[in-house]
C-alpha cells in the first residue's frame, strides 16, 4: 500500500457515526465485518495532554472493534451526488442555503451574519442528529461478568472471611456492653427529676419570690411564672425530641445545638453558653453574699465596709476563691451530697408553708402610714423620716385585706433600675433554668427516651406549682413594704429561719460549684470539635489530671468581673439573656430538624411538632428583647460574629445537621420546579462536562474550566477509567469522591474547588465518555457542552487510539453537545492572578528574525526572582539577540494586556463569541482584550464588515473589530506538504479537498495575524465520517500548532442560538 493510501477506517462495532452528507445522500449500509483487536489495552493516556497518573492501575478489558468501508456502489452514488471539487456532499443541505448564506470556509455550512436575524433557523444550521442513523451498544451485557471474577467472588463470600468478620463484630459489641455495664445507670427520679429540681430551686426562689410579689403583685407574678414555665416547657419538648433522636454526649445544650444546626451555630452558642455559665457563678455567689451580709449584721451588727454593695463584692469574691479551691482539690464529697441537698430544700419548702399558718414578724422601722408620700423613698433605700413598729408577717393577712391589696402590682425603683413587668421577669427567669441537667447525662440514663421527657415535664410542672403557691402565700401573709425591702422574708415565714439560711448557703454554693465545673467543660467540648483554629479556646480547655484547670481560672476571672457588679437584680437579667438565647436555639434546632424532612429524624418522643418548636423559638426571641434590648443586642451581635467566623473558616466536620438535610430537600424541590422553566435564549447558560485525567495531580483543564464560572451554571467534571467494573469496584468508590470534586483539588480564588465530579469504569474510553454524555446531570441541570484536551501525542499513537479520540469528538456533536478542545495550555500559569502572554521573538520558516512587543506591555526583566512576581511583564527581545521560538518565550515569563483573537468561521449558534466574553469576566482573563477576526472574499469585505459590526453592536459584546482578513486563493505548497506529512495521505485523497484547503488557508492566516495574541479561539471543523482520523487530527494540529501559535481553543456550538438581541 502506498504511503498516501488510507487504510480502512476502524470504528466501534455497532456504533457507526454517519456524517451529514452521507445521511442526506442516503448512503446504503454495508455489513459490518468484525475484527479482533489486540489483547493489550489501548494507550489513551495522552488524551488530556498529561502523563500517566499513578491512579491508572485498573485492569484493561478486551474490546472488539470492527472496520467499516463503504461499498463501491455507495462511493459511486456519493461521487455522483457531490458537486465538482467538493468531495461527498448533500444536495438536500445545499438546497436550503442561498449563496449569500453560505460560510466562506464551507459552502454547506451557514454564514454568521444572516442567521441570527431568523427566529426559525432549523433549516439553516446543521443538525448533528442527522449525522447518525443509529447509535447502538458496543459490548453485550453478559460480557461484563467474566469467568475470571468467579474466584474473586468466592473468596469474598467464603465462610472463613465471614466468620472472621462476625467474630470481630461480636468482640466490639461485647466491649460496648461491658463499658456500658461499668457506668452507673440512673433512673428518671434520681437522674432527671432530682437533678433538674436541684438546679431550679436555688437562690432566686429563696431571695426573690417575695420581691417579685411585691413589685408585680400576685396576679402578675402568676403571669411571670406561667410565661417562664411555658417557654421552658416548649423548650423541654424540643429538647426531649432531640435527646430521643440519638445519644447526647458531653456538652449538653452545646452538643444538641451544634449537632442539629451545624458547627456555625453550635460554635457560637457553645462560647456564649460557656460564658453564661461563668456569669451564673456570680449570680449564685452574690445571693450567698447578700444573705451572709444581712445575717452578720442582724446577729452581730458586723459589716466590712458599708453594709451595702461593697460588702457583697468582698464576700462574693471570698466565696469565689473558696469555690475555686474546692473545684481544684476535688468535688467528690459535694457530688455525693446532691440528693441529700435536694431533700433538705424540699423540707425547707414544706416548713415554709407550715410556718405561714402561725409565724409572725414585727418590723420596728416600718414607714408611718400617715406619711404615704415617703413610701417609695423608703423602698428605694432612703432613710424614712417617720417609722413605727408594725407586724408585717402574720397569718391574719388572709382575712385583713392584705391578700387583696397584694393582688395588684406596684412597681418601684431601686439603685439599679426602674422596675417594670419585664425587668421583674428578667430577675425571676433564672429560677426556671435548670431543665438541662437531666439531658446532660442522657448517656448514663437507663431509658433516655422515657426518662428525659417525663422527668423534665414533671420537674417543670412541679416547680411551677411550687412557685405559684409560694407567691400566693407570700402575698397573703406579708405586707408589700416587707416584700419590697426584705430579701429574706421567706426566712421569717418558715418554721425556722435557720433552715432557710442553711438552704440558701447550700444551694448557692452547690450551684456555683456546678457552674464553675460545667462552664470549662462546655468550652472543652467546643475545643475538641476544633471549630475555632485560634489557640485561645484550646489553651483553656487543656486537661490536667482529668480537670480543665486553666478553664477553672478563666471561669474565676469572668465571675470575678460579674461579682464587681454586686447587685443580684443587675446580674440576673444578664444571665436570663444567655439562657433564653440558648433555649431559642434549642427550639430552632428542633424546628429545623422537623422541617428538614430527613429520614434520619426519628425521635421516639412524639408529643411535639414543628409548630411547638416554632412558637418556642418566636417566644424566646420576643422575650429576649423585651427583657433588655441592650443585652439582647450585644448577645446577638457576639453570636453573629462567632457564627460568621466559623462559617467562613468552614471546619471539616460532618454531623448530619438539619441545614444539610434541608438544603438537600430545597435543592430537590428546586430541581423539580425547573421543569416549569422553558428553554429561552435569554436565559440559556453554557454548562460543561469537563473530561479530566486526574483533577488533583493533573489539574490544567480543571483550572481552565474554573475561569468559566461566571456562567453561574453547573460544571461537571468526569474521569474515565478503563477496566472491568467488578474487579475495580473498590477503586471506583475511592475515586468517586461523593459526587463532588475532591477537596485536594487546586483552585483559583476559593478555599475548595467547586463542581460536580463523576468517575466511570468502562471497557473503553469511548464507551465511558458515551455513558457520561448520556447520564451526567439531573433534570434541567445537565451539561450542554464538553471540554476535552487535545491529544498532543496522536502522531506516535496507534491508529486505534487516534480513531477512538476522533470518534469521541463525533459522539459529542452527534449527541447535540457543544465541543471545546483545549490545546497548548501547558504554557499558561493559572496560579497567577492575571493572565498575559510574554513578549515574543520568532524565527519564521524563512529564518527571518521578527520581534514583537504586546500592546500595553510594560518593560521588565526576566530574572528568576521577577518571574514569580505576579505583576511582572517582559520587554521584547531585541532583533540583534538570539531569537527564540514561542514555546521558549512562554517559558520565560508572562506579561499583560494581550488579545484573545476569535476566528468565527461558521455560524454555530454564537457560542464562540459568548465563551471568550465569559472568560473575560473572570479576573484571570480580565486584562485581555477581545478581538473578532473573520475571513472574507475581497469583493464582499465592505458589506461583511458593516453587517458584522452591526451584529456585534446588537449583541452588546465588548469586541474590537471585526477585522476582516482577505481570503487567499490557495494554501502555500509548504502548508500542503506539512498537512500531507501529518495526515499520511495526499490532499487530493481526502474526502473534501476544497474544504480542507480552506482550513489550511486559515492556519496560515492564524500565523500571520494571531501568532502574537494571548489566546486564539477558532471554529472547530466538523469531524465527518468520511474524513480519516489522522487527516482530521492533522488539521487540528495545524490550527493549534504549539510551536508557532499561542494557546488555542477550538470550539463549535451545537447549533442552538446562544445570543440574541430580541426581547422575546
Amino acid at each position: 500500500m502506498d504511503a498516501g493510501d488510507n487504510p480502512p477506517e476502524k470504528v466501534e462495532a455497532g456504533s457507526i457515526v454517519e456524517d451529514e452528507m452521507a445521511v442526506l445522500s442516503a448512503m446504503p449500509n454495508e455489513p459490518v465485518q468484525d475484527e479482533e483487536a489486540p489483547d493489550e489495552a489501548v494507550d489513551v493516556d495522552d488524551l488530556f495532554r498529561d502523563e500517566k497518573s499513578e491512579h491508572e492501575s485498573l485492569m484493561p478489558a478486551k474490546r472488539n472493534e470492527s472496520s467499516l468501508s463503504p461499498s463501491p456502489a455507495a462511493r459511486a452514488a456519493n461521487s455522483r451526488s457531490a458537486p465538482p471539487g467538493a468531495g461527498n456532499s448533500s444536495s438536500a443541505l445545499k438546497s436550503t442555503l442561498k449563496k449569500n448564506q453560505r460560510s466562506w470556509v464551507d459552502p454547506y455550512e451557514p454564514a454568521v451574519q444572516d442567521t441570527f436575524y431568523h427566529k426559525q433557523i432549523n433549516t439553516l444550521r446543521p443538525n448533528f442528529d442527522m449525522m447518525s442513523e443509529r447509535i447502538t451498544g458496543i459490548q453485550p451485557l453478559g460480557d461484563l461478568f467474566l469467568d475470571g471474577n468467579d474466584q474473586i467472588m468466592e473468596e469474598v463470600d467464603s465462610p472463613t472471611v465471614a466468620d472472621e468478620e462476625d467474630a470481630e463484630l461480636e468482640q466490639e459489641e461485647q466491649a460496648y456492653k461491658d463499658k456500658k455495664h461499668d457506668v452507673r445507670q440512673f433512673g428518671m427520679w434520681d437522674g432527671v427529676i432530682a437533678r433538674n429540681l436541684l438546679n431550679i430551686f436555688g437562690v432566686i426562689m429563696f431571695l426573690r419570690i417575695g420581691f417579685m410579689v411585691g413589685q408585680a403583685g400576685i396576679l402578675q407574678s402568676f403571669a411571670i411564672i406561667l410565661i417562664s414555665s411555658f417557654v421552658v416547657l416548649l423548650t423541654s419538648l424540643s429538647m426531649s425530641a432531640i435527646c430521643t433522636n440519638g445519644t447526647i454526649l458531653s456538652g449538653g445544650a452545646y452538643y444538641m445545638i451544634s449537632r442539629a444546626l451545624g458547627p456555625s451555630v453550635g460554635g457560637a452558642i457553645g462560647i456564649l453558653f460557656s460564658i453564661g455559665n461563668m456569669c451564673a457563678i456570680s449570680l449564685y455567689l452574690i445571693g450567698f453574699a447578700e444573705t451572709l451580709r444581712d445575717n452578720l449584721y442582724e446577729w452581730t451588727g458586723f459589716f466590712l465596709i458599708d453594709n451595702g454593695i461593697w460588702d457583697v463584692r468582698v464576700w462574693s469574691t471570698v466565696a469565689l476563691v473558696a469555690v475555686l479551691i474546692l473545684a481544684i482539690v476535688g468535688l467528690g464529697c459535694v457530688v455525693k451530697t446532691q440528693l441529700a441537698l435536694l431533700v433538705f430544700i424540699l423540707i425547707s419548702i414544706v416548713l415554709f408553708f407550715v410556718g405561714s399558718t402561725y409565724r409572725t414578724f414585727t418590723n420596728h422601722e416600718f414607714p408611718d402610714p400617715a406619711f404615704p408620700e415617703y413610701f417609695d423613698a423608703c423602698v428605694a433605700g432612703d432613710p424614712c423620716p417617720e417609722t413605727i413598729s408594725y407586724v408585717t408577717v402574720t397569718p391574719k393577712g388572709w382575712s385583713n385585706g392584705n391578700l387583696g391589696e397584694n393582688m395588684s402590682s406596684r412597681y418601684t425603683a431601686d439603685e439599679t433600675m426602674d422596675h417594670t413587668f419585664w425587668t421583674v421577669f428578667a430577675i425571676f427567669f433564672p429560677a426556671v433554668t435548670g431543665i438541662m441537667a437531666g439531658a446532660n447525662i442522657s448517656g448514663e440514663l437507663k431509658d433516655p427516651a422515657h426518662d428525659i421527657p417525663n422527668g423534665t415535664m414533671i420537674s417543670i410542672i412541679f416547680s411551677a406549682i411550687m412557685y405559684m403557691l409560694m407567691s400566693f402565700v407570700c402575698g397573703a401573709v406579708t405586707v408589700r413594704y416587707e416584700l419590697l425591702t426584705n430579701d429574706l422574708v421567706m426566712a421569717y415565714i418558715c418554721v425556722s429561719e435557720y433552715l432557710i439560711y442553711a438552704g440558701i448557703y447550700a444551694a448557692t454554693l452547690s450551684s456555683a460549684i456546678a457552674s464553675l465545673v460545667g462552664a470549662p467543660r462546655i468550652l472543652q467540648a467546643v475545643a475538641l470539635d476544633n471549630l475555632f483554629p485560634f489557640k485561645v479556646v484550646q489553651y483553656f480547655a487543656v486537661l490536667r489530671k482529668g480537670e480543665p484547670i486553666r478553664g477553672y481560672f478563666l471561669s474565676f476571672v469572668v465571675a470575678l468581673g460579674c461579682n464587681l457588679i454586686g447587685e443580684l437584680n443587675a446580674i440576673a437579667p444578664l444571665i436570663s439573656e444567655f439562657f433564653i438565647l440558648t433555649y431559642l436555639l434549642i427550639n430552632f434546632a428542633c424546628f429545623a430538624l422537623a422541617v428538614s424532612k430527613s429520614p434520619g429524624w426519628r425521635p421516639s418522643f412524639k408529643y411535639f411538632n414543628r409548630w411547638t418548636a416554632g412558637v418556642g423559638t418566636l417566644a424566646c426571641a420576643v422575650i429576649m428583647f423585651l427583657l433588655n434590648w441592650v443585652y439582647a443586642l450585644i448577645a446577638s451581635l457576639i453570636a453573629i460574629i462567632l457564627f460568621g467566623y466559623v462559617w467562613m473558616t468552614d471546619p471539616d466536620v460532618n454531623w448530619g445537621a438539619a441545614p444539610q438535610a434541608r438544603r438537600y430537600y430545597d435543592a430537590y424541590r428546586s430541581l423539580l420546579a425547573l421543569r416549569k422553566n422553558k428553554q429561552h435564549i435569554k436565559t440559556w447558560r453554557p454548562s460543561f462536562l469537563v473530561l479530566v485525567r486526574d483533577p488533583v495531580k493533573l489539574p490544567r483543564l480543571l483550572l481552565f474550566s474554573q475561569t468559566l464560572k461566571k456562567t453561574h451554571s453547573a460544571l461537571f467534571y468526569a474521569t474515565v477509567k478503563t477496566g472491568d467494573y467488578r474487579t475495580n469496584i473498590r477503586k471506583f468508590h475511592e475515586l468517586k469522591s461523593g459526587g463532588y470534586l475532591p477537596s485536594a483539588c487546586p483552585t483559583k480564588g476559593s478555599k475548595h474547588a467547586k463542581g460536580f465530579y463523576q468517575t466511570v469504569i468502562s471497557d473503553s474510553l469511548r464507551s465511558g465518555v458515551q455513558s457520561l454524555i448520556q447520564l451526567v446531570g439531573t433534570g434541567a441541570m445537565v451539561p450542554n457542552g464538553v471540554i476535552i484536551g487535545f491529544k498532543s501525542k496522536w502522531q506516535t499513537d496507534a491508529d486505534e487510539t487516534v480513531h477512538e479520540y476522533v470518534q469521541i469528538l463525533r459522539d459529542t456533536l452527534v449527541m447535540g453537545y457543544s465541543l471545546l478542545i483545549v490545546a497548548g495550555f501547558k504554557k499558561i500559569n493559572f496560579f497567577l492572578p492575571e493572565y498575559g502572554p510574554p513578549a515574543y521573538s520568532f524565527a519564521d520558516d524563512d529564518d527571518e528574525v521578527t520581534t514583537y512587543k504586546s500592546a500595553g506591555m510594560t518593560t521588565g526583566s526576566t530574572s528568576d526572582n521577577e518571574r514569580t512576581d505576579t505583576k511582572m511583564s517582559l520587554a521584547s527581545v531585541p532583533a540583534s539577540e538570539d531569537s527564540v521560538f514561542i514555546s521558549k518565550a512562554w517559558a520565560d515569563g508572562q506579561g499583560r494586556h494581550s488579545y484573545i483573537d476569535v476566528w468565527w468561521m461558521v455560524d454555530d449558534g454564537g457560542l464562540i463569541m459568548l465563551v471568550p466574553y465569559i472568560m473575560k469576566r473572570h479576573a484571570f482573563w480580565s486584562q485581555c482584550k477581545l478581538r473578532m477576526l473573520m475571513v472574507s472574499e475581497e469583493d464582499t469585505i465592505s458589506t461583511d464588515i458593516s453587517a458584522m459590526r452591526q451584529l456585534i453592536h446588537n449583541f452588546r459584546l465588548p469586541y474590537e473589530g471585526p477585522l476582516f482578513v482577505p481570503a487567499k486563493k490557495e494554501p502555500s505548497v509548504k502548508t500542503v506538504q506539512r498537512y500531507e506529512s501529518l495526515a499520511k495521505c495526499k490532499l487530493s485523497q481526502t474526502a473534501r479537498p476544497e474544504v480542507i484547503k480552506k482550513w489550511l488557508i486559515l492556519t496560515e492566516l492564524l500565523y500571520e495575524y494571531s501568532r502574537y495574541s494571548g489566546l486564539n479561539v477558532v471554529t472547530l471543523p466538523i469531524p465527518t465520517k468520511l474524513m480519516q482520523p489522522r487527516s482530521y487530527m492533522a488539521l487540528l494540529e495545524m490550527l493549534s500548532d504549539k510551536n508557532r501559535l499561542p494557546p488555542t481553543l477550538i470550539m463549535r456550538g451545537n447549533g442552538e442560538s446562544t445570543l440574541t438581541f430580541y426581547s422575546e
